[in-house]
């Protein structure tokens, strides 16, 4: 069974691009360059007999030229529980011991999605893309999705865009366990 490429490889070049990204903004604008950057951070506690802690975080780089546009956007969350049922044991109600019982629950889910269009002719463009999973509840420990084809916008206005993409794909996943069934 061949197995995917290993995470470091891919992460650093998703980093790199993003990094390049980040930096072209200063000298792009003059050139016609539109950029945009919209990221959402959360983060949630609660505490009691029952403890959670989630944070979040969403970003989605993007520019704009005259006939292409580059898309990239990353995401991740981690959840950590921890229950507590705490109970008397003993032979009376006196003579007792408190016994706890403690739970713990980490969860995380990590996401990275990068896209290039470039028009064709009016509506039509062609597209690449890349996207990157990781999400060990669901069983992935990686997932590669490699994208390209053509689509359409039927509405792109500055508030508002409306597309759709014909594409072919290639997955390529390892599991947090193998599947006894392959």
């Amino acid at each position: 069974m061949r197995r995917a490429p290993a995470f470091p490889a891919r992460a650093l070049f998703v980093l790199a691009a993003a990094l390049a990204a980040g930096i072209t903004p200063a000298r792009g604008a003059a050139a016609g360059t539109d950029w945009s950057d919209v990221g959402i951070l959360s983060v949630v506690a609660t505490g009691g007999n029952s403890e959670l802690l989630s944070a979040g975080i969403k970003n989605t780089l993007g520019a704009k030229w005259k006939k292409s546009s580059f898309e990239l956007q990353t995401s991740g969350y981690r959840v950590k529980t921890t229950s507590r049922i705490r109970f008397a044991l003993g032979p009376s109600a006196t003579q007792f011991q408190v016994v706890e019982l403690k739970t713990d629950t980490k969860l995380d889910s990590y996401r990275a999605r990068f896209r290039f269009d470039h028009t064709l002719t009016g509506k039509l463009y062609w597209v690449v893309g890349e996207q990157w999973e990781r999400n060990e509840l669901m069983g992935l420990k990686d997932r590669f999705i490699d994208s390209g084809g053509v689509g359409r916008r039927f509405v792109d206005k500055e508030q508002s865009l409306f597309r759709a993409d014909l594409a072919f794909t290639r997955t390529r996943e390892e599991n947090v366990a193998d599947d006894p069934h392959h």
